[in-house]
């Protein structure tokens, strides 16, 4: 299902947002811990049982950011 665009520029407000409060002037001290830079990871997302997986396109918009 696709968001209309509306909706997507107040998610993408919101996760910038989110990402300013949590990187502050600081930056990320857990990334920068555990990182390795110039390095990409893939991950999997494995459910125990059958469902309803909600926000995927949300979820792509964060990571993306």
């Amino acid at each position: 299902m696709k968001i209309d665009q509306t909706i997507a520029n107040i998610t993408q407000s919101l996760i910038s947002a989110a990402f300013r409060e949590d990187l502050a002037e600081r930056g990320d001290i857990t990334a920068d811990a555990i990182a390795v830079p110039n390095h990409f990871i893939n991950a999997r997302i494995i459910a125990k049982k059958s469902g309803v997986m909600c926000g995927v396109e949300t979820m792509k918009m964060v990571f993306d950011h």
